[in-house]
């Protein structure tokens, strides 16, 4: 009988110990499922790792999904919309001339209390002057952060329209521009240009750690807060109780990393994410019929395009260029690829962005012609390029890879023929910055932040911009610039839409890149969320969404 009980005890013992095992393991799973361990968490299933977590050093959608959760900017948009709204700043005056911008600043507007960083005061203007001062002195500290690649700030020409960011007193701030620029305060809304604190930056060098620990441990106002970051596994956030605007219905905020489209539609299905990124066209027919799912469906601002490296031969001669266009089928991408909700694309400027000019020289799909062309630029039998797909669903461009191919199928029949080259994510957004020589044509695009023609034309096609910023095809003219200059500097909207009416046709017969779609915006979640809204933008508005 003792050796029964003692028989009985061991196993009973090694069972308990296994079931302990189990729940250690299971643990972290449970708390990031909806489960009723979790009725006030938002679990957000994205399709890729955050690049950084500084707002100056952000370009991608991954990236401004988090930072736009965990920073504020001084003006910012209200949701679904692009009228601007009071942020940081409560208010702010502008002179005559139109270059001094004074803010009045939020009173009471806490940062984050983490385990690395208790702050001893309140936002101040201190902390909107640092913010400016990282991005545009060399001699700061921490300009070098990120290899000192402030792609927005150099991208919107900040480095030569900002003159000064002077502080008046604890709660004004002061912007002294070179010159009047009618976009300049929509500008400030986005999230780029959200406010860190200066005091984590000087206990960072206080302490003498790397100056990356401003983005790797991120201290914010925002309404949630950083708490643990596995790189392509899971980042997870905590409401902040002290946030300015009201505490978040959430409690918790957990991004997982889901790069595959495909698995991403299968968690929402099965209740592992209450919201997806960047869903597949393809399943939106089937989701639409899932009782526990809704799917709302918004005219995106976005244009996904190839991009041509004009700084290189043979992509230096227009008439490459043009014969390029010429052989891209964008019917056939519309029905493959985004499954209808999309529209082609003769503009990098999408429709619905005032200014837009429909009367520009268009490259509708034509292979004769562009065999001929190449064969008037000096290639009759062709030559070889690279073409670089993402690697990653973005809001403009489904599945870049599956494009890719059918692009270098038509491609080859003007004898181009096309090595399709992907790179890891964040690996690619460097490469595109970096390597000049290296790349020939790319996949790339961009969803507006505001709704001014400047934040696509100037700030992905200007001269300035193939500088460290978000020209990589280092399209360059000097007459498009010059309107695009003469647009910026009078807020007279008539004469605005003139400028960059003339901008857009010289860009489309120069082919400085190649627009492909402007996609629609598809947002999938559960119903047990609500209170989201779809954005033409696609951001999320995390801190207002409402949890059943």
């Amino acid at each position: 009988m003792y050796k029964q009980n003692l028989y009985i005890n061991l196993h009973y013992g090694i069972a308990m110990k296994r079931i302990f095992f189990m729940l250690l393991v299971l643990f972290p799973l449970l708390v990031t499922t909806n489960s009723a361990f979790a009725a006030k968490q938002i679990t957000y299933c994205t399709e890729a790792s955050p690049v950084y977590f500084i707002p100056s050093l952000v370009s991608d959608s991954a990236s401004f999904d988090v930072v736009e959760a965990l920073y504020d900017p001084l003006v910012n948009t209200k949701q679904a919309s692009t009228e601007l709204t009071p942020s940081l700043a409560t208010s702010w005056d502008i002179t005559k001339k139109g270059t001094v911008y004074t803010f009045h600043l939020r009173k009471g507007v806490k940062f984050h209390t983490t385990k690395y960083f208790k702050p001893s005061r309140d936002f101040n203007a201190d902390d909107v002057v640092f913010t400016f001062d990282m991005q545009r002195n060399k001699k700061n500290p921490f300009y070098k952060v990120g290899n000192s690649i402030f792609e927005y700030y150099s991208s919107m020409g900040f480095g030569k329209l900002i003159k000064d960011v002077k502080k008046v007193d604890n709660y004004t701030v002061q912007f002294t521009l070179a010159h009047a620029e009618a976009p300049f305060l929509a500008e400030l809304s986005i999230a780029s240009f959200s406010i860190l604190s200066k005091e984590y930056a000087d206990q960072i060098l206080a302490q003498k750690k790397d100056i990356m620990t401003l983005s790797n441990q991120p201290i914010g106002t925002g309404a949630f807060s950083f708490y643990s970051y596995k790189k392509d596994s899971m980042l997870r956030m905590v409401a902040f109780k002290d946030y300015w605007h009201g505490k978040a219905d959430a409690d918790r905020l957990i991004f997982l990393i889901v790069p595959n489209t495909a698995t991403r539609t299968l968690q929402i299905q099965k209740g592992d994410c209450d919201v997806i990124a960047l869903p597949n066209p393809a399943d939106v027919p089937k989701l639409t019929k899932d009782p526990n799912i809704v799917v709302q469906t918004v005219t995106g601002v976005n244009t996904g395009y190839l991009g041509i490296n004009a700084a290189k031969k043979p992509f230096n001669n227009v008439l490459v260029r043009r014969a390029l266009s010429y052989a891209v089928d964008k019917e056939a991408l519309l029905k493959s690829i985004y499954r209808g909700y999309a529209t082609p694309a003769d503009n990098l400027l999408p429709p619905s962005v005032w200014g837009y000019n429909n009367k520009i020289p268009k490259y509708k799909f034509n292979l004769k012609k562009a065999k001929a062309l190449l064969a008037k630029a000096g290639y009759p039998k062709g030559f070889s390029l690279r073409l670089w797909a993402m690697p990653v669903a973005r809001a403009y461009m489904p599945n870049a890879k599956r494009a890719a191919e059918i692009i270098q199928a038509d491609w080859k029949k003007i004898g181009v023929n096309a090595k399709i080259i992907s790179y890891e994510w964040g690996e690619y957004l460097h490469k595109l910055n970096q390597d000049i020589k290296e790349k020939d044509v790319f996949f790339i695009g961009w969803t507006g932040d505001i709704a001014d023609p400047d934040n696509f034309l100037y700030g992905l096609t200007s001269c300035n911009a193939a500088n460290g910023g978000n020209n990589y095809g280092n399209y360059c003219n000097k007459k498009f610039d010059s309107l695009l200059y003469k647009a910026k500097r009078t807020s007279n909207r008539k004469l605005r839409t003139g400028y960059y009416k003339k901008a857009q046709y010289i860009l489309a017969k120069d082919v400085g890149l190649i627009p492909l779609a402007h996609a629609s915006v598809i947002e999938i979640s559960r119903k047990r969320i609500s209170n989201f809204k779809p954005d033409p933008d696609t951001k999320k508005w995390f801190s207002l969404m409402k949890v059943k």
